[in-house]
């Protein structure tokens, strides 16, 4: 799936680590915020909970793209709503502002 595909290249597994390339495939592969906001339910699942924590880290960091706080924030948050538990964490430990 694009999911992996796009996680073989964050992480250097199975292909060289490509940050640019692994960005291109999660953002292409994503809900958008729109359809989150509209009905989150039917997105959450594993994949798309994960897809959206890393492009959270992609955007805080700048890995891929151009860094983004703002940006960053939203997908954290959009991610522990679809149930990644990295994001809930960071969000309690870090008391990060999830206002849009």
């Amino acid at each position: 799936s694009e999911y992996d595909i796009a996680v073989a290249f964050m992480d250097g597994t199975y292909f060289p680590k490509d940050y640019e390339i692994a960005y291109e495939y999660f953002i292409n592969n994503v809900p958008t915020f729109e359809d989150l906001q509209e009905d989150i339910s039917i997105h959450k699942n594993p994949k798309t909970a994960d897809a959206l924590y890393r492009l959270s880290q992609m955007y805080r960091f700048g890995y891929g793209t151009t860094a983004n706080e703002h940006r960053a924030n939203q997908y954290l948050k959009y991610a522990a709503l679809c149930g990644n538990k990295k994001a809930q964490s960071v969000i309690s430990s870090k008391n990060i502002d999830m206002g849009d």
